[in-house]
C-alpha cells in the first residue's frame, strides 16, 4: 500500500456555487469574445512584425535565408506562399492557424485551470485570457508568440495532468525542442515549468522514478533540437555578410535587459483591461492568504510569475502578451474563482465580454487595403524584385537589404552590428527605399534630424534617391537647370532613365526617355537645356493607383 504523504494530500479544491444558466452565459460571453477577435484576423491591418515573419518565408523559399535559429517558422508555413493573393493574403491564411493556437491554448487553461479550482471557473480564466486587450488584439498575429504559448500549454499540461510515463516524458521533451526552435524566449516559461515539476513530484511522493522521467524530457529536448536544428538548417547558408551572426549574439544579449522599449505597453493594458489586469494582480495575496497546500502554492506562485518579465524583459511589445498570460491566467484561477464566488459569475462574464466589445468596437479604421494598394503597385513597377531598404519588410518577396529596424535593430545598427546603407551599397545594388515609417518620412522628405540613422548614411540617402511614387524612393537625381557641368556621385550602379530635358552624360548626348547604364561613381552631367530627372530603372512607368497616405499600419 502506497502511504500518502500530507504533502501530497490535494487542497480543497475553491468551488463556484453557480446559477444552473450561469454555464451558459460564460460560454456565449467566450463565443463572441472569438466572434469578434475572428473579424480582426481578417480584416485588421497587418503589424510590422507580420510582414517581417513573412519575409522570412519567402528567404526560405528563394535561398535567402541568413540563419537557421529561431526561424523554424519558415518552414512550417512553406505552404502559405502557394496561397492566391498578395502577400496580405498569404499572411491572412497564416493568422488563421494561429488563431486556432490560441484556441488551443484557452482550452489549455480551461483545463489547467480547472485543476486548481473547477471547470466552470475554467471557463472563466479562458474567457479571461481571450478578452484581454493585447490578447484580443494581437493573440492571432503571424509571430511565434502563439504557436510557441500553444506548445510550451501543452506541455505543461502533459506534466500535471498525464502520468508520468516514459512516453510522456519524451513527448514533453520533444515539444519543449519543437518550441525552442521557435524562439529562444521559452525560458521565460522556466518558473511555471519548476512550479509544475515540484507540485507533481510532491504529490508522487517524492518519487525518484519520476524525476527519471523529468531528466530524461530534458535529455530528449537537447537530443530532439539538435536534431531539429541540422534539418531545418541542411540548404541554409549562413552568410555573416548581413550580420546575421552578430544580430543573433546581439539577441541573445540584450533578452534581458533594463532597457525597456515597451514599458508603456503594461500602463496601456492596464487601462484597456483594468478587470483582468488587478484579477492578475491579485493573484498573489489570495493565494497565499489561502488555505491551500504550501506545494500547490509554490505551483501556482510559479505559473503566475511570468508576469514579472514586464520588469527586465526587453521586448515586451503587445503581441508578446499572448505568450506571456497563458499560465499567469492558470494562476490566476484562484482569484478570479474568489472574486466570481463574491460577486456573482455573471456579473464577472459580463464584464470581461464588454471589455471586449469595447476593444472591438474602438479598433480604428483598419489601412489593409492601403497595404494591398502599396504591394500591387510594387509588382507593377518591378515584374522583377529589387533589393531595398525599409523599416519592416514590407515588400516580402523583394530582398531586403539592411536589418528590422525596430529600436532593438537600430540599436544594433548603430553600434556596427549590422552593416550600414553606405556600407551596404558599396557591395550590391538597392535602387528602392520604401519609406513605410515616419523615420524613413523625416530622411527623405525633409531636412530634420533623423536619430535612427548614422550621419553618414542619412546623408547618402539623401544625396542618392529621388520621390517617385507613394512611399516609394528611387535611386536618382533631381538636377536643376544652372551651372554646368554638374558632376554626381552615384551609390546606385545599373540602368537609369533620362527624364524632362535632353542631356550629355559623360560625354554622350541622351534624349528624354533614353536609357543609360551608369556604374558607381562619379558622372559628369551637362548640356541641358532645363531641370532634368534621373530615375534608376528601365521607363518605369508610375502606377495608375492612387497613392495611399499614411498611416499604412494600425499603431499598438
Amino acid at each position: 500500500m502506497k502511504i500518502v504523504h500530507a504533502a501530497s494530500e490535494r487542497a480543497p479544491r475553491a468551488r463556484l456555487a453557480l446559477p444552473r444558466d450561469a454555464t451558459f452565459w460564460m460560454a456565449c460571453a467566450l463565443a463572441l469574445a472569438l466572434t469578434l477577435q475572428f473579424t480582426l484576423v481578417v480584416h485588421r491591418s497587418i503589424n510590422w512584425d507580420e510582414f517581417w515573419f513573412y519575409s522570412q518565408v519567402e528567404d526560405l523559399a528563394r535561398g535567402r535565408l541568413a540563419w537557421p535559429l529561431q526561424t523554424l517558422h519558415t518552414r512550417v508555413f512553406a505552404w502559405i506562399l502557394d496561397v492566391p493573393g498578395t502577400n496580405i493574403d498569404r499572411i491572412v491564411a497564416a493568422r488563421i492557424v494561429m488563431f486556432c493556437c490560441e484556441l488551443l491554448t484557452s482550452t489549455i487553461i480551461f483545463f489547467l485551470a480547472g485543476r486548481f479550482t473547477d471547470r466552470k471557473a475554467g471557463l472563466l480564466c479562458a474567457l479571461c485570457y481571450v478578452s484581454t486587450g493585447f490578447v484580443f488584439q494581437h493573440g492571432y498575429e503571424f509571430r511565434t508568440d502563439p504557436i510557441t504559448a500553444a506548445l510550451l500549454m501543452s506541455a505543461l499540461w502533459l506534466v500535471m495532468m498525464a502520468p508520468a510515463r516514459w512516453t510522456t516524458a519524451a513527448l514533453i521533451g520533444l515539444i519543449v525542442a519543437t518550441a525552442a526552435m521557435f524562439t529562444i524566449k521559452i525560458v521565460l516559461y522556466a518558473p511555471a515549468f519548476a512550479g509544475a515539476v515540484w507540485l507533481h513530484w510532491r504529490r508522487d511522493d517524492r518519487s525518484r522514478d519520476y524525476l527519471l522521467k523529468i531528466g530524461a524530457s530534458g535529455i530528449v529536448a537537447i537530443l530532439a533540437f539538435a536534431a531539429l536544428y541540422y534539418l531545418h538548417s541542411r540548404g541554409i547558408v549562413a552568410d555573416d555578410k548581413t550580420g546575421a551572426r552578430s544580430i543573433l549574439g546581439n539577441a541573445g544579449g540584450v533578452m534581458f535587459s533594463t532597457l525597456l522599449y515597451y514599458w508603456i505597453f503594461a500602463l496601456k493594458e492596464l487601462l484597456i483591461s483594468p478587470v483582468q489586469s488587478l484579477l492578475v494582480l491579485a493573484t498573489p495575496v489570495i493565494l497565499w492568504r489561502s488555505d491551500r497546500h504550501f506545494d500547490e502554492k509554490l505551483c501556482l506562485t510559479g505559473l503566475w510569475l511570468p508576469i514579472t518579465t514586464l520588469l527586465f524583459y526587453h521586448n515586451t511589445a503587445p503581441y508578446y502578451y499572448a505568450f506571456m498570460l497563458a499560465p499567469v491566467m492558470v494562476a490566476a484561477s484562484v482569484a478570479i474563482a474568489a472574486t466570481a464566488a463574491r460577486f456573482g459569475p455573471t456579473i464577472v462574464t459580463a464584464f470581461l465580454a464588454f471589455g471586449a466589445l469595447v476593444i472591438w468596437a474602438g479598433e480604428p479604421p483598419s489601412p489593409i487595403d492601403k497595404q494591398r494598394t502599396l504591394l500591387r503597385a510594387a509588382e507593377t513597377m518591378f515584374p522583377t524584385p529589387v533589393a531595398y531598404f525599409d523599416f519592416c519588410a514590407l515588400l516580402g518577396s523583394f530582398p531586403k537589404a539592411n536589418i528590422f529596424m525596430t529600436p532593438w535593430g537600430i540599436g544594433i545598427y548603430k553600434a556596427g552590428g549590422s552593416p550600414s546603407v553606405r556600407e551596404t551599397l558599396a557591395s550590391r545594388m538597392v535602387p528602392l527605399i520604401v519609406a513605410d515609417d515616419p523615420m524613413y518620412t523625416r530622411a527623405l522628405e525633409t531636412n530634420a534630424a533623423a536619430p535612427e540613422f548614422l550621419p553618414g548614411d542619412l546623408a547618402a540617402m539623401r544625396a542618392s534617391y529621388v520621390h517617385f511614387w507613394g512611399p516609394y524612393w528611387l535611386a536618382g537625381k533631381n538636377i536643376p537647370a544652372g551651372q554646368q557641368p554638374v558632376t554626381v556621385d552615384l551609390l546606385v550602379p545599373g540602368p537609369y532613365t533620362l527624364r524632362s530635358a535632353a542631356a550629355t552624360i559623360d560625354g554622350v548626348r541622351y534624349r528624354p526617355g533614353d536609357i543609360v547604364t551608369l556604374q558607381r561613381g562619379r558622372h559628369v552631367i551637362a548640356d541641358h537645356p532645363g531641370a532634368i530627372r534621373l530615375i534608376w530603372g528601365r521607363r518605369i512607368v508610375m502606377p495608375a493607383l492612387s497613392a495611399p497616405t499614411e498611416p499604412y499600419f494600425t499603431e499598438f
